[in-house]
């Protein structure tokens, strides 16, 4: 604890055992500062006005970092912290199954498939043509307007055959 909380625990100790409550607030004021009248009684009203309309709202802040209390988050909770996340762990967690990539003219799909192999990723490239082939183990070319998709072969893309 700093010096200065330890006074204001001091002093919230002492209100606490001479007048018998627990103050919610414990605001530092200079003696200036506290509104008086003629005779010199403290002016409450005046003061509680002050309060609500948060002229001492610097000072409770203060109290409040000081102390460390219920209306302050600690220091850590701010802090940032940079963790590197690797990547593929997406990956572990589940069973990798291919991705239909479907190709068209641009030769988008074929960087996509290239990629998708260099990371590991399984896919099946599809073009587009006038029959149902099997081009490669992960690549094929079928009739889109054919509704037939198992072609003359009888598999179907993945290369198993149906039951």
């Amino acid at each position: 604890m700093m010096p200065a909380d330890l006074s204001l625990k001091a002093i919230r100790e002492n209100v606490v055992k001479k007048v018998g409550i627990h103050p919610h607030y414990l605001i530092p004021v200079e003696k200036k500062d506290i509104p008086k009248t003629a005779i010199g009684k403290i002016q409450h009203a005046e003061l509680s006005q002050r309060f609500k309309a948060g002229e001492f709202d610097p000072a409770v802040k203060r109290v409040d970092i000081l102390s460390g209390n219920a209306n302050t988050i600690p220091a850590w909770f701010y802090r940032k912290v940079w963790q590197r996340k690797q990547l593929g762990t997406l990956r572990k967690q589940r069973e990798l199954r291919p991705s239909l990539v479907f190709l068209d003219g641009s030769g988008l799909g074929v960087l996509l498939c290239d990629e998708m192999k260099r990371l590991s990723w399984p896919s099946i490239g599809v073009e587009a043509g006038s029959d149902f082939a099997k081009l490669g183990s992960d690549r094929y070319r079928i009739n889109p307007q054919d509704r037939n998709t198992t072609g003359a072969s009888g598999s179907d893309c993945s290369g198993r055959h149906p039951h």
